[in-house]
């Protein structure tokens, strides 16, 4: 009997261990998939940091449509990962990818305005926003910050959200 006791204790202790073990996996592997989407969106800042004074210098339409092609550009940074705390943002991201589709098909047309070149610095904006709200000490936030950090941010975008669609 006295060693019934005494496996059903270790049993006990190993089965807690475990599940501790493995709350520690999913929250590690969450905080590392919301590192990887922030990181992903400071890629659409350096992208459209070289890519609108390019437009506005040489007037041509081609590497825009190239790099707000769905596939091969900026919209392909842009993957909310499913199951974390950044499905906050998916507005955010389906609105983005949305004006970058947009403005994809007038280039692709060469029919691009002024108002669109207005559009992509609204986005570089946002994006510069984004990384103020999220970036700072991202390496040591809980999964609950990262929350908190992202409900901050779309409670400011959605100010600014009408700006991309007027």
């Amino acid at each position: 009997m006295n060693t019934w006791k005494v496996s059903t204790l270790i049993l006990s202790l190993l089965l807690i261990i475990s599940l501790i073990w493995i709350f520690h996996q999913k929250n590690t592997y969450q905080k590392e998939q919301l590192i990887h989407y922030s990181l992903n969106h400071a890629q659409v800042v350096l992208a459209l940091d070289g890519l609108i004074p390019e437009y506005e210098k040489t007037g041509n339409p081609q590497n825009l449509a190239t790099w707000t092609s769905e596939r091969s550009g900026i919209s392909s940074y842009m993957r909310t990962p499913s199951y974390t705390a950044a499905f906050i943002t998916r507005d955010f991201d389906y609105d983005i990818a949305r004006v970058l589709r947009e403005i994809h098909k007038k280039a692709l047309n060469n029919t691009i305005e002024a108002t669109d070149i207005e559009r992509l610095k609204i986005v570089r904006d946002l994006h510069d926003v984004f990384e103020k709200t999220i970036y700072p000490t991202m390496d040591t936030k809980s999964v609950k910050q990262f929350e908190n950090d992202f409900t901050e941010f779309m409670a400011y975008y959605e100010t600014q959200k009408e700006l991309l669609f007027k």
